[in-house]
């Protein structure tokens, strides 16, 4: 641990398991005489145990089969801090902001070190814009403008005229549809329709609290298609779901 403090220096936290090597006398003297903080993590957030532990298999693994193939150990160990992790940078880019250089040719760009909050906040700078009469802004000042009004638009509210609106709503004058034109613009759900919009249902999704999924309706629908038709139906109808 010191030599490795001695090439990247000293952490303000080292975090570790509760091990009894951890616990000992020499090792708090260690961490009060080089000036950073020890902390272990909870037995009972088996999450952080369980990924410690994987690094650790993944690394013996990989050693192990290094000496089994007569191959450099210290080579597999640069090509493993040098491969990204998943969501995450390698261990090397984490470390030192860039790329090693492997056995495996690489572009000299991507030895280079390179401020990974630097690329982020490039990636989060909005170099172009349109407004809102679709003209294409570059300045930056233009832009801080037309993101301000947007949101200001966006949450400002508007005086109602709720007396016209009332006054509209109960004077206005809508001709009744006839029955006839009402049951031919309203017709109930045909057995065929019904079906075909089972058939529309997601696989391994219920659509209702009754938790049956399509798979039941396509598995039975012989027996129970007509009878659902017409629940559908009444629900329809009823203007009430009971």
């Amino acid at each position: 641990m010191k030599s490795v403090f001695a090439r990247h220096g000293i952490p303000s936290k080292v975090r570790s398991y509760s091990g009894s090597q951890y616990g000992s006398a020499e090792f708090r003297q260690f961490a009060e005489s080089w000036g950073f903080t020890h902390t272990v993590s909870s037995p009972h957030y088996q999450q952080s145990n369980r990924l410690a532990e994987r690094f650790v298999q993944s690394v013996k693994k990989m050693l192990s089969k290094s000496k089994q193939d007569g191959k450099d150990p210290y080579i597999a160990m640069l090509k493993y801090r040098n491969t990204p992790s998943e969501n995450l940078d390698s261990p090397a880019q984490l470390l030192m902001n860039r790329r090693l250089r492997t056995t495996i040719p690489t572009i000299k760009n991507r030895l280079k070190p390179k401020c990974a909050e630097e690329r982020r906040g490039i990636k989060k700078v909005i170099r172009e814009l349109y407004d809102k009469n679709g003209k294409l802004c570059e300045n930056k000042e233009d832009i801080i403008n037309i993101v301000r009004y947007f949101y200001k638009d966006l949450y400002s509210s508007q005086k109602i005229e709720n007396n016209r609106i009332l006054d509209y709503l109960e004077n206005i004058k809508l001709n009744k549809l006839e029955e006839a034109d009402w049951v031919h613009l309203n017709p109930i759900m045909t057995t065929e329709e019904c079906y075909k919009n089972t058939m529309d249902f997601q696989n391994n999704k219920t659509p209702g609290i009754d938790g049956l999924g399509k798979a039941f309706y396509v598995k039975f629908w012989d027996i129970i298609g007509e009878d659902l038709t017409e629940v559908i139906n009444n629900i329809y109808l009823m203007r009430e779901l009971r």
